[in-house]
Parts: C-alpha cells; sequence; structure tokens
C-alpha cells in the first residue's frame, strides 16, 4: 500500500497483543492525500483506488490550489450511508 499524507486508524482494530514499534496489519479507516506541486488530481486519484482496493473505507483529496476536497468511498461504505 502507498504511504497516505495523513490517515485514522480507530483504536478498536488494535488488538490487546499489538506493540507500537510494529507495522499493524489492518487497513485505515481514513486516507488524506494533499495534492503537491508535482502531483496530479489524476494520480492521487489512481492512489484513492489502490487504497480502496486494499480495505480502506474512504480516501480524501486535499487540493489546496482549488480549494477543494474529493471524497471517495469503497462500496461497503457507500452502502451502508
Amino acid at each position: 500500500m502507498p504511504v497516505p499524507d495523513l490517515l485514522y486508524l480507530a483504536a478498536e482494530h488494535f488488538s490487546e497483543d499489538w506493540e507500537e514499534d510494529f507495522a499493524c496489519s489492518v487497513p485505515p479507516d481514513l486516507v488524506i492525500e494533499i495534492i503537491s506541486p508535482s502531483q496530479t488530481f489524476g494520480q492521487l486519484t489512481a492512489k484513492a483506488r489502490d487504497y480502496l482496493d486494499v480495505g480502506v473505507l474512504r480516501v480524501s483529496i486535499i487540493d489546496s490550489q482549488a480549494r477543494s476536497i474529493t471524497v471517495f468511498l469503497s462500496r461497503c461504505t457507500a452502502t451502508n450511508l
């Protein structure tokens, strides 16, 4: 999985024996990507699809130039709204 700018993972996903210095095997609930000058919206849209394919529930792309946030939802999340 690519490394996001920011992510959120609910504490309930961590097992009681999880150790802080080890990778978590559960995909995040939310990933946030911020478009940098060297990236395009299309590149981050493809990255958003990659995140959703591995089980991330929501992906937000922030475009500070356009002053917009685009949110992508997994199919599971979209059907539960």
